[in-house]
C-alpha cells in the first residue's frame, strides 16, 4: 500500500517506508542524482499486531525501527535480526508522534503522556504534564541516553507547547507556549536554532 511515513537510514542514501498495514520497504536514493522509479531492496513484515489496528508513525536510531500505532504501539524492529518485540509497559491508545536520538526513543501518546524507551525496548520515564492527547514530539540528545544535553519539546491537544530537560532524568518541563482556545492546537514541533546558554528553541505548527 501507499507509504504514511518515512525515514532515513543511518547509510547514506537509504531511506525506510512504512505502509498502514506495518510492512517496511528500505530503498536505495544516491544523491544527487536517484533513480527516477526506485524499487525496494529489502523489505520487512508487518508486527503481529491486533486485527483492525493500522501504523501511524515512525521513527528510526541505528539499527533499531519503531512503529506508533493507533491502537497497541509502538512496535519495535531490529533491522538486523527481523524480529519484532512490543514493550511491555505501553501507551493507554494510539501513538500520535514517534522521536528517537541517542539510543532513546520518545513517543507521544493519545493518553495524555510521553513515553521514553531505551533503544532495547526498555522502559525509561513516563513523562506527564499535558492535559489532552499528545500530538507531537521531537528528541535530541548531545550523547547517549537522557544526560544533560538531552532536551525533547511536545505539542499537545491543550493547546500547549512544553519543552522537557533531561537534567533532571527528562523528567523536568516548562510550559512554553500556551495557543488560544480560538486557534488550533500544535500538530508538529521541531529544533530552532540555539537560543542563549545554548537553550533550544522550539517551533509548533497547528493545523487542522
Amino acid at each position: 500500500g501507499p507509504a504514511v511515513a518515512a525515514a532515513w537510514l543511518p547509510t547514506p542514501g537509504a531511506a525506510l517506508t512504512l505502509d498502514a498495514q506495518g510492512a517496511l520497504r528500505q530503498f536505495d536514493l544516491p544523491w544527487p542524482s536517484p533513480p527516477a522509479n526506485p524499487q525496494p531492496v529489502q523489505q520487512w513484515p508487518p508486527p503481529p499486531w491486533l486485527p483492525g489496528d493500522v501504523a501511524v508513525d515512525l521513527a528510526v536510531d541505528g539499527t533499531v525501527v519503531v512503529v506508533g500505532t493507533r491502537l497497541a504501539g509502538p512496535w519495535r524492529l531490529d533491522l538486523q535480526t527481523g524480529a519484532w518485540s512490543r514493550p511491555e509497559l505501553r501507551h493507554d491508545g494510539p501513538v500520535h508522534d514517534l522521536s528517537a536520538s541517542g539510543g532513546v526513543l520518545a513517543s507521544a501518546g493519545a493518553d495524555a503522556s510521553i513515553r521514553l524507551w531505551a533503544e532495547g525496548g526498555n522502559w525509561l520515564h513516563t513523562l506527564v504534564g499535558h492535559e489532552a492527547a499528545v500530538q507531537a514530539v521531537v528528541l535530541q540528545t548531545a550523547q547517549p541516553g537522557l544526560g544533560q544535553g538531552a532536551w525533547l519539546a511536545s505539542g499537545g491537544a491543550d493547546f500547549s507547547v512544553r519543552l522537557w530537560q533531561g537534567a533532571a532524568g527528562g523528567k523536568s518541563s516548562v510550559s512554553l507556549k500556551s495557543f488560544g482556545l480560538g486557534g488550533p492546537p500544535p500538530t508538529d514541533v521541531a529544533w530552532g536554532p540555539a537560543g542563549a546558554g545554548g537553550t533550544p528553541t522550539v517551533w509548533a505548527a497547528g493545523g487542522p
